[in-house]
């Protein structure tokens, strides 16, 4: 049974083949950035080093085809996270995430449609791969934390299928990655990444969004996962009917052709 847990991927042998190796690097980059997410506590400093000391190792496995804009955003973001009081980050999360939820970090916030029935497919996948909620940590199955977790495992499972030869296991894998990929975490990880860009009032927060949105774009450009046309871009609605079960109200805005262009519009 998978955990949702730290997996140290890169501690074992290195005399694997290249592209295995890259998608454990994959794997840990992700599950690093997801529990960037999580509140900030009184570990985050001793995180945030580790993640420093690792994070160059990782992108180099990673294998990504430009990967010096991210490592300079990187070293930016590091910097301002060692000189961030650890008061205002909590305070900043509780201001962005919780209470009022300024914005919303869990998938059936942004859609329209049926939540009950998006809950349940996202906890088949997990069923289906043996992944365990943590509900210490998460509310509900579709928190941001909680998929890209899941995302990571895939990664994860997909490397050991290819490392033991299991190539039923790897195509099963596979369609899981592409299909969760675009049928949940594409459906509003741009919407996601906005609303908080627009919002956030700290650098932090900032910084590990664009952060984020680049290393999704390069694990989608190096594994050939489905692009995203047309992204709509929710914002906030004033219209009383469409008030989510969250209190906070959305519609559809400025289609964009990719998450950076998303970006680069702000």
């Amino acid at each position: 049974m998978v955990q949702l847990d730290h997996l140290q991927t890169l501690n074992g042998p290195t005399s694997l083949d290249r592209n295995d190796m890259s998608l454990l690097a994959q794997s840990d980059l992700l599950l690093s950035m997801a529990h960037l997410y999580l509140p900030p506590d009184k570990d985050l400093r001793q995180k945030t080093t580790t993640f420093q000391e690792e994070v160059e190792r990782l992108l180099s496995w990673a294998d990504f085809s430009n990967s010096e804009p991210l490592k300079e955003t990187f070293r930016i973001f590091f910097k301002c996270a060692l000189e961030s009081n650890r008061s205002d980050l909590q305070d900043e999360y509780s201001r962005l995430f919780l209470g009022s939820t300024i914005c919303p970090i869990n998938e059936t916030a942004y859609l329209p449609r049926d939540k009950g029935s998006v809950l349940a497919d996202i906890a088949g996948f997990y069923k289906a791969f043996g992944v365990n909620r943590s509900a210490k940590i998460y509310e509900k199955d579709d928190h941001l934390v909680c998929e890209l977790e899941f995302i990571a495992i895939l990664f994860y499972l997909l490397a050991q299928a290819r490392i033991g030869q299991h190539r039923e296991q790897e195509e099963i894998t596979r369609r899981a990655l592409i299909s969760f990929s675009s049928q949940h975490f594409d459906d509003w990880f741009p919407s996601f990444c906005h609303l908080l860009l627009e919002k956030t009032a700290l650098d932090f927060y900032r910084l590990l969004t664009e952060i984020m949105v680049m290393v999704w774009e390069n694990l989608k450009k190096k594994n050939e996962l489905p692009s995203v046309s047309q992204i709509s871009v929710m914002a906030p609605s004033t219209e009383k009917e469409d008030v989510g079960d969250c209190g906070v109200t959305f519609k559809p805005n400025h289609p964009r052709d990719d998450l950076s262009s998303l970006l680069r519009g702000l």
